[in-house]
């Protein structure tokens, strides 16, 4: 009976190592992004500032790039925090490595999307002012 349990519990561990295994790559594709988006948008400011004639599709494939990266990187990251909760709470997964990995990468969220969502907040209470 002792052996079932053991036997049980180190597969119950080992599948829920390999979801906080792809939780956390998930979560890390998000940063990529947003290096990703902020490395677009230097490039489109870098060829405004060298051309004298710049148009609007001049830099568009530069913004084109920064909104699909970082859109697609924030969706990934969402998908791989799902997997992280239903690994924390579902699995019942407590293995130090992964609680750390979920903290850092969580204070990475936090950082770059706080940013947006404070500007957005600043927007909108400004458009709602000026109504």
């Amino acid at each position: 009976m002792e052996t079932s349990k053991k036997v049980d519990g180190k597969l119950a561990s080992r599948s829920g190592h390999k979801l906080a295994v792809a939780a956390v790559a998930l979560q890390g594709v998000h940063l990529l992004a947003v290096f990703a988006t902020a490395f677009a948008i230097i490039l489109s400011f870098n060829h405004l500032s060298g051309a004298a004639d710049n148009s609007e599709a001049d830099i568009s494939p530069y913004i084109d790039f920064a909104f699909k990266a970082g859109g697609t990187g924030l969706m990934v990251g969402l998908l791989g925090s799902l997997i992280g909760f239903y690994v924390l709470w579902g699995k019942k997964n407590r293995e130090p490595w992964f609680l750390k990995s979920s903290a850092t990468l969580s204070f990475a969220w936090l950082l770059s999307c706080l940013p947006l969502a404070l500007i957005q907040w600043g927007i909108f209470v400004r458009a709602k002012d000026n109504a």
